[in-house]
């Protein structure tokens, strides 16, 4: 088994995007569509998912699933925990689509906002963390934290996307605070941090998936 660190995933990123000429919006959307297919096997019923999504590219990986989780019958209830001003544009578009497709996303972006998530957490049959990616720097700041802890209590299954928000790609600690899950669906390979101290732990059944790079 391979794992790569945080700048050698970075590394095939970049030279993807800016060398080959990949447009990210196609990575983000081989990723979430790995993602969704992975976790129709799983559902016995088209069932219910509740995605929680973050501003950055980790969260258009999330938005990505949920689209083709709906698209096969799955009813999807979306949270992006941050304000919409400092979302990226790739992450956006999906956003967009997602509206276009009558699917409403709930904001979340102060901790008293958590109380509609965490009654959808009772109705669904899993959780989707597209929370922070294996970029996280420093401490978890609110409303973050605090949605992770939700997560954490909680007692539905979880599927973290690329790695466990709040876990370091690199060292595999959780700092303060890192997601649980019973599965994660990492890209390209598996990230030096997930096979180590916490991640052992947070990452639960680790599934690996090309995104045509």
């Amino acid at each position: 088994m391979k794992a790569i660190s945080l700048k050698e995933a970075q590394r095939i990123d970049s030279r993807a995007i800016y060398e080959l000429g990949v447009p990210r919006i196609a990575l983000m959307e081989n990723a979430g569509r790995g993602v969704a297919e992975i976790l129709l096997k799983k559902l016995k019923r088209p069932g219910s998912v509740v995605v929680v999504s973050g501003a950055g590219y980790n969260g258009g990986d999330g938005l990505v699933a949920a689209r083709h989780l709906y698209i096969n019958g799955v009813r999807v209830k979306l949270f992006l925990v941050d304000s919409i001003s400092r979302i990226k544009d790739e992450t956006l578009v999906q956003l967009r689509v997602l509206e276009g497709l009558g699917l409403k996303v709930r904001g979340i972006e102060r901790v008293s906002d958590i109380k509609r998530l965490s009654s959808e957490i009772t109705k669904s049959d899993i959780l989707i963390d597209a929370l922070i990616g294996i970029g996280v720097e420093g401490e978890i700041r609110e409303p973050q934290k605090s949605v992770i802890e939700l997560i954490n209590r909680s007692k539905i299954e979880v599927l973290s996307v690329d790695i466990p928000s709040g876990l370091d790609a690199d060292s595999g600690t959780a700092g303060t605070i890192a997601v649980k899950a019973d599965w994660t669906v990492t890209f390209k390979e598996i990230k030096r941090g997930m096979v180590s101290l916490d991640g052992k732990h947070h990452c639960g059944k680790v599934y690996t998936r090309g995104i045509g790079i």
